[in-house]
């Protein structure tokens, strides 16, 4: 066994299977949202989509990575920019949603400014390893890459706080609000 070759080529069958099986469900997970999206559109569908299709890109760039056909630099940078992408649309889409919870008045508050912070520290690191990693230097990239893997889920709990805010605190009674807020959120 040569051991000068890429760690990769020595995945056992069964990771390479069940990376194979993420890609599948995937792909059907998608098909079905593309779906619904065409039948009966909306934007929470077509947002989901793209969502989906992000996610794919994601798996399928796992899956080549696995099998060998996809190496280090390239596989570095598909994943860096697809989780990137996929980090600021959830923010977006999700702040956008949370919106139509608040009243006009009280939209922009403090978790919606942490939500867009967050959101831009995240992409500043993200961009940071991408440059790292394309740029000969003594640091290493991955740090930075792992780093703001470790971000993103940060940045969707912000977004979700901020989306949800309001319907946590109807569902506490802490504060009255308007009886729009309960009807968005049941729906």
């Amino acid at each position: 066994m040569n051991t000068t070759a890429p760690a990769h080529y020595f995945l056992p069958d069964g990771a390479k299977i069940y990376v194979w099986s993420v890609v599948a469900i995937g792909t059907v997970s998608c098909g079905f949202i593309g779906c619904n999206a065409l039948l009966d559109p909306n934007r929470i569908r077509w947002n989901c989509f793209i969502l989906s299709f992000l996610t794919l890109g994601m798996a399928v760039s796992n899956g080549l990575q696995a099998s060998g056909f996809l190496e280090g630099l390239l596989y570095c940078n598909l994943t860096c920019i697809s989780a990137l992408l996929f980090n600021n649309f959830i923010m977006a889409v999700t702040v956008n949603l949370g919106g139509k919870f608040y009243s006009p008045e009280e939209r922009i508050n403090r978790l919606y400014w942490a939500a867009i912070v967050a959101t831009i520290l995240t992409n500043m690191v993200f961009i940071g390893s991408l440059i790292i990693h394309n740029v000969t230097s003594y640091f290493n990239g991955i740090i930075f890459d792992h780093i703001a893997r470790m971000c993103v889920p940060v940045v969707i709990i912000i977004s979700f706080a901020y989306a949800f805010y309001p319907v946590v605190v109807i569902g506490t009674d802490v504060d009255h609000k308007p009886a729009l807020v309960i009807a968005v959120g049941v729906w």
